[in-house]
């Protein structure tokens, strides 16, 4: 694997829901990798950056300074890659400020000035929501070595108090977070810094330890990314027995019945409303009739379910996925945990 690593989301599509075009925030679409600095800063701001006008600051392209592994969705049960704390790399590849300026004062001119004045390689660019009152950017510098999320928490805590005048927004540093990518609008500025001295990592987490003793409310933990819920034991032993039941179909059990499968959700599968998948456009449907049904479809019903679905597509599913991976998504739906 080379220096530098960039797990890239590039999927947008029209969202019914919302009625305007948004990322897929949990589909990585590529991986970039480079030998050096410059590289990254023009991968980030050529490539990444949005390439028409954007109608809300979802739509847009989105970035991880990381590598993410193969998984299965920790909500869906599909294989893919997807951006998950679970699957992401232990090592960030770089270190990424964001400023939020709640302020006001940390003006565009201020950073250029006061950051190139720390002689030390990074690229800036402003985002979406920068106006000219409140300047709000990404800072991505170079460090002298890979660094996990919690590092780079301890490191962004300090410098937020001694560049930032304690206005970083923080939040955004757990495992698996993202960062949007440049704006479309070219009014938004960008910057590089002529110095080629990366950030050195071991020395800004020496200063932490000495500044945390004296100043121990600058350091917070870094939030951990929440599980997914798992069933409890009387839920898993319900699954179980319904799971279990494989020819067993009652006759009101079906997608006729609008008590458990609403009319308007008709042709949503046909039309693929979810991100234009048949796949997640089944898994949401699928989930949909689990959760209004109170979980208590067995699996000669759920399997019904999915045919009859899968029916106003002409038997998309069926012709494209073997019974093994309709299997997987009839367990992963039942297995989802209903009600408190």
């Amino acid at each position: 694997m080379k220096r530098y690593v960039i797990s890239s989301l590039m999927a947008v599509s029209y969202r019914p829901k919302s009625r305007q075009f948004e990322l897929d925030q949990s589909r990585i679409t590529e991986e970039a990798q480079f030998d050096c600095f410059a590289d990254v800063r023009r991968y980030v701001l050529d490539r990444l950056r949005y390439p028409t006008e954007q109608s809300n600051k979802y739509e847009c392209y989105g970035w991880v300074p990381a590598r993410f592994y193969e998984s299965i969705h920790d909500r869906w049960g599909e294989l893919g890659w997807w951006r998950q704390a679970s699957a992401q790399d232990e090592w960030l590849t770089m270190l990424v400020v964001d400023v939020d300026n709640r302020c006001g004062w940390q003006r565009w001119d201020w950073i250029v000035d006061e950051i190139s004045a720390k002689k030390v390689a990074f690229f800036a660019y402003q985002t979406y929501s920068a106006t000219d009152d409140r300047n709000k950017c990404r800072i991505i510098f170079d460090v002298t070595r890979k660094l996990t999320n919690a590092e780079a928490h301890r490191i962004l805590s300090l410098l937020s108090q001694l560049w930032f005048a304690g206005d970083l927004d923080l939040s955004c540093y757990s495992v698996g977070d993202q960062f949007y990518g440049p704006p479309a609008d070219p009014r938004r500025h960008t910057m590089s810094s002529s110095h080629d001295e990366p950030l050195d990592v071991d020395g800004w987490l020496a200063q932490c330890d000495q500044a945390q003793q004296q100043n121990p409310q600058w350091f917070q933990p870094l939030p951990k990314p929440k599980p997914a819920r798992p069933l409890s034991p009387a839920q898993a032993g319900i699954v179980a027995l319904l799971i279990s039941l494989r020819t067993t179909l009652r006759d009101d059990r079906t997608i006729e019945n609008p008590n458990f499968y609403r009319p308007e959700w008709r042709g949503e599968y046909a039309a693929t409303s979810v991100n234009g998948s048949h796949w997640e456009t089944m898994r949401s449907l699928l989930g949909r009739l689990w959760l209004k049904s109170g979980g208590s479809f067995t699996w000669g019903e759920m399997e019904r379910a999915l045919d009859a679905i899968d029916a106003e597509a002409g038997g998309y599913f069926r012709r494209t996925y073997n019974k093994s991976k309709a299997d997987d998504l009839i367990e992963f739906t039942m297995r989802t945990p209903v009600g408190p």
